[in-house]
């Protein structure tokens, strides 16, 4: 259902990568990790509304969580290769990669709480079955 509480989970988490979607758009960083943070994360903000809207299908729903905490792994593993080759004399732009980093993680964090609250309510339901 849509009042449950991975889906307050993944709202949030859906909020977190369209201010993520915004932030990767910068003109001063590399043009490869600009075109693929910027398609990471719309994918993974893509994957997050899918997964909310399949509230119905707990299984379709975890394999969506957990390709969509893959993704941002990559993502943030990515960012942080690429950290280093960028320019630290403007402050800017590093405070905003480091909040784009602090997002991300904390959309993992929020992908697993959704996850592991949906095996809870799978093994609620397989409780009741059990017992009819």
């Amino acid at each position: 259902m849509l009042y449950r509480i991975q889906t307050l989970y993944l709202s949030v988490s859906i909020l977190f990568y369209f201010i993520c979607s915004l932030l990767s758009g910068d003109k001063k960083s590399h043009y490869i990790l600009q075109n693929m943070s910027i398609c990471v994360t719309v994918s993974c903000l893509i994957l997050s509304i899918l997964s909310v809207f399949l509230f119905k299908k707990r299984k379709t729903q975890i394999v969506l969580n957990d390709i969509n905490i893959f993704l941002n792994i990559v993502n943030y593993f990515t960012m942080l290769f690429f950290l280093d080759f960028q320019s630290y004399n403007e402050y800017y732009l590093e405070l905003r990669v480091l909040f784009f980093l602090l997002l991300s993680f904390f959309c993992n964090i929020l992908l697993y709480m959704a996850n592991h609250a949906i095996k809870k309510d799978m093994n609620i339901i397989d409780s009741v079955n059990r017992i009819r």
